[in-house]
């Protein structure tokens, strides 16, 4: 098969794991969830009874800025049928243009609230998202060539619910990381 083949069938072989350990373990209480390929991918294998959460609150921001919607809602609504738990979406986009729009963006209730929710989440469910031209993040339209360039000069490896880490986990732009929601 092609690349893209193999590429899809991990995804699913990943995320068929995914659920089959979170189906064994059952987290309770409130699951803060993230978006991306295989989170969705993710949500599809996920079956009734899975787990006795209270609800699933939405991570980061995911609200696209571009025609590639995130999908985001579609993840956290598939975690809320399949538990029969409460949803919190994030209402904001996961990268915005300057440190200032974040924190005003994070005092607003609607997203200061979500925020809250999912700092006090007894489980997180996310996935390690990659750098460079097939991030989630590129075709969402949050970042272009000259991020994707700082990103490499800072020695980027992939991002943690929009958060991009070197190799040895320290944020690796923290210019970009101010504007981050999540």
């Amino acid at each position: 098969g092609s690349a893209l083949d193999d590429e899809l069938l991990a995804r699913e072989r990943v995320a068929g794991a995914a659920a089959a350990y979170l189906a064994s373990v059952r987290p309770a209480g409130a699951i803060g969830v993230s978006w991306g390929r295989t989170m969705l991918e993710l949500a599809a294998h996920l079956r009734p009874g899975w787990t006795a959460a209270t609800e699933i609150v939405q991570l980061n921001g995911a609200t696209s800025r571009s025609a590639r919607p995130t999908r985001a809602h579609e993840i956290v609504e598939r975690f809320g049928a399949t538990s029969g738990a409460a949803i919190r979406l994030m209402a904001a986009p996961a990268i915005v243009g300057s440190a200032e729009l974040r924190d005003a963006l994070e005092e607003d209730p609607s997203v200061g609230e979500t925020l809250a929710a999912a700092r006090a989440a007894s489980t997180a469910i996310f996935s390690m998202g990659v750098h460079g031209p097939d991030s989630v993040h590129v075709a969402s339209g949050y970042l272009g060539d000259g991020d994707l360039a700082a990103l490499s000069d800072a020695g980027a490896v992939g991002d943690i619910l929009g958060r991009f880490l070197s190799v040895d986990g320290r944020i690796a732009l923290p210019s970009l990381d101010r504007r981050t929601i999540g």
